[in-house]
């Protein structure tokens, strides 16, 4: 994900990537040369930079909290990929460091980037689609990394409910509101989740890691008609209204080119962050309250 944020970076007007920090020393020279910039596994070379305003963290996620906390003490505006930590509680650190530094934050749940969810968001505050019954999510992919990494241990990335599903946890409740209770399994390489939102929508989330490619699809049923969105072989969304079909929304720009440029009109003082730091620490809480749902096998009240 570092490099893909590289690459964005290098596309917008007026941002210079300073320097690049990686656990191995290599991969930060090898990004680095490039780029024509610092490349360093000492994370204070970045830290205690003055030139340097904003760390762009995508590390693993066991170190989030130790490096949002670190680099909002020091006066950097953050960007930090999902999930914003992996318990509660440190989530809630990073929140209170980023106030108490008055640091802009912003945590990456990518697909509120994408048109084609924005554009469901906007068809559900219109009204004419009336109030969703039932929703049903589907997202797979493979394992990011090879089995030798981090990413074969669940411990560390919180296992498919934390890292993969959180993408949709995050926007349904962004959709839908909070969340009253959910009922969940996982396996090691699948998850179910079932979710009861206070206004009475039910979302069936499903996911894997067994695809080669990775993909989702999703549809919202309703009184107004069906919202369907099928990421295998479109990139709009599909309106069933009255028997009638209706595609619209083609997607544009790259969500990341989206979600960096809109990181740094929120640090320029041109936006407010479109996913804020409650806003993914309430995702997370989803989350683990269906990991604590698959272990206890009974539903669970957030």
């Amino acid at each position: 994900m570092g490099r893909v944020h590289v690459r964005t970076y290098e596309g917008i007007p007026g941002v210079r990537v300073a320097a690049i920090y990686s656990r191995n020393l290599s991969n930060a020279l090898s990004l680095a040369e490039g780029l024509r910039c610092k490349g360093t596994d000492n994370a204070d070379d970045l830290l205690d930079d003055p030139d340097i305003q904003v760390l762009d963290i995508c590390l693993p996620s066991p170190l989030h909290k130790e490096f949002a906390v670190r680099g909002a003490l020091k006066g950097k505006h953050i960007i930090l990929e999902k999930p914003i930590a992996l318990e509660e509680a440190d989530g809630r650190e990073i929140l209170a460091a980023c106030r108490s530094a008055g640091v802009q934050l912003l945590v990456g749940h990518i697909v509120r980037f994408l048109p084609v969810y924005r554009r469901v968001k906007r068809v559900l505050e219109e009204g004419e689609f009336g109030k969703p019954a039932i929703v049903r999510t589907t997202r797979v992919g493979r394992i990011p990394d090879s089995q030798e990494t981090w990413y074969s241990d669940p411990r560390q990335t919180g296992g498919l409910l934390v890292d993969l599903l959180i993408h949709d946890f995050d926007c349904l409740c962004w959709w839908f509101g909070p969340v009253r209770t959910v009922f969940a399994r996982e396996f090691p390489h699948s998850a179910h989740a079932t979710l009861r939102f206070r206004n009475k929508v039910i979302a069936h989330v499903q996911g894997n890691w067994t695809h080669a490619a990775s993909w989702a699809k999703w549809e919202i049923c309703g009184p107004g008609g069906l919202l369907q969105y099928d990421g295998r072989t479109s990139s709009v969304l599909t309106v069933y209204e009255e028997g009638k079909m209706v595609q619209e929304s083609p997607v544009t720009l790259s969500p990341f080119e989206r979600e960096l440029a809109h990181f740094l009109d929120c640090v320029n003082g041109k936006a407010s962050p479109l996913v804020t730091g409650e806003e993914a620490l309430y995702a997370l809480r989803v989350a683990l309250a269906c990991r604590e749902s698959s272990a206890s096998r009974k539903p669970v009240e957030l």
